[in-house]
């Protein structure tokens, strides 16, 4: 633990003083230990209704985890009066019948 002292001063006169006491500490233990703590991992998984399982266990994880199927279902909307194809159709039939009427002359 350190102290220190702070003087403010004006013109030459102190007119204030504050004493400040720093504490200063280690860094916390995760970062200190940065080894895995199996145990402690064992006894959350067994709290917890889970499973731990040692790094040298992981490639077998993969066959121990049940596979479950789901099914995607995607459903497709299709505006049908914005289709190129119904204003081809459109234009024919106004084309016919104006044909039609031509030639009837009805025009």
């Amino acid at each position: 633990m350190a102290s220190s002292i702070a003087t403010l001063l004006k013109n030459g006169a102190p007119i204030a003083n504050a004493a400040v006491d720093i504490s200063v500490r280690g860094a916390n233990d995760e970062l200190a230990h940065p080894a895995g703590k199996p145990e402690i991992l064992r006894a959350i998984a067994a709290a917890t209704g889970g499973s731990a399982i040692e790094i040298d266990a992981l490639p077998q994880l993969a066959n121990s985890i049940e596979r479950i199927e789901r099914r995607v279902t995607r459903k497709r909307c299709t505006e049908i009066w914005d289709s190129p194809w119904l204003f081809l159709f459109f234009l024919a039939a106004v084309t016919a019948e104006w044909i039609i009427r031509r030639r009837s002359h009805l025009v």
